[in-house]
């Protein structure tokens, strides 16, 4: 039986089914103040974006005083709580059926449960792991995807789908990633909504003095990795060279740990050559090293 909430719901997703499992995006979300709040993601001092955009978006629930209560369960390789501030409520470690179990039932605890998805942080072929979370929850489900791919494969494409089905509302963070997720899933165009990715307000005068005579800046921050279109970035910059000031292209971050793992920094070093290659070394800046948010503001 699906959690029942003694409070005014918001519908979702029209008619309700009856199903020998968890129904398909029909537990309603309640609409109460002092809701309680489940988060479940990478989470600091994982060095992550979504282990970022987890935090600031869990502090922006609470500070919006939309939760009364809000947890976290963290997305670990290995157990590590001593390293975890208090309100990690739970890691979920990788390919353990007695940690998930655990964490089930904690999150079971919130009204409402968010999903930060990506097919890299959870446990199984694909992430798939979170499929069987996700099932074993009786409380309504937020799922935002950090990736939507052009191209998935058939198991990628199930989970997404699987998911969706599962969730109250399915969030994309840009209009571009609604239209592919809908072109290519078989996902209820009602049940998705389009929430940007936002960012910490960091705003300055228009012209900032520096010691390189107002140059202008432009800043790619965060964990290197292909995919990101870096490449791209800096052949635009290169074009760029006659201008007066001459730009800066900062490129701000270490590489990713997984692509560390499997190749070193071969991907770091094929971006370094691309920029001298094309003569742009005077307009493009590698600053190695991993900023947390007060760090990169």
């Amino acid at each position: 039986m699906a959690k029942t909430v003694a409070m005014e719901t918001v519908a979702v997703g029209g008619t309700a089914v009856v199903s020998s499992r968890r129904p398909t995006g029909l537990i309603p979300i309640p609409r109460s103040e002092g809701l309680s709040f489940g988060f479940v993601g990478t989470y600091p001092p994982t060095k992550c974006g979504i282990a970022t955009f987890t935090a600031s978006l869990a502090s922006a629930v609470a500070d919006a005083g939309f939760g009364d209560k809000v947890g976290i369960v963290s997305s670990v390789e290995e157990g590590n709580w001593a390293a975890h501030p208090d309100e990690v409520v739970g890691e979920w470690r990788r390919d353990s059926a007695a940690s998930l179990d655990h964490v089930a039932k904690t999150l079971d605890t919130y009204d409402v449960v968010f999903i930060q998805h990506e097919f890299g942080i959870f446990g199984g072929t694909d992430g798939e792991d979170v499929v069987t979370l996700v099932k074993r929850l009786q409380v309504p489900v937020v799922l935002v995807l950090h990736t939507v791919l052009p191209n998935p494969s058939p198991n990628q494409k199930r989970i997404v789908e699987e998911l969706a089905h599962m969730s109250a509302k399915v969030v994309a963070q840009s209009e571009v990633a609604r239209e592919r997720l809908l072109a290519v899933h078989d996902v209820d165009p009602d049940q998705v909504v389009v929430i940007q990715h936002g960012a910490p307000a960091n705003l300055a005068p228009h012209a900032l003095p520096s010691e390189d005579g107002h140059r202008p800046r432009i800043l790619t921050w965060g964990l290197l990795g292909p995919g990101k279109g870096i490449e791209y970035a800096i052949d635009a910059v290169a074009q760029l060279g006659d201008l007066e000031p001459m730009p800066e292209y900062v490129i701000l971050g270490e590489t990713h740990p997984k692509i560390v793992e499997h190749s070193g920094e071969a991907y770091r070093d094929s971006l370094i050559a691309r920029a001298d290659e094309l003569g742009a070394e005077k307009i493009v800046t590698f600053r190695d090293g991993y900023r947390d948010t007060a760090g990169i503001l």
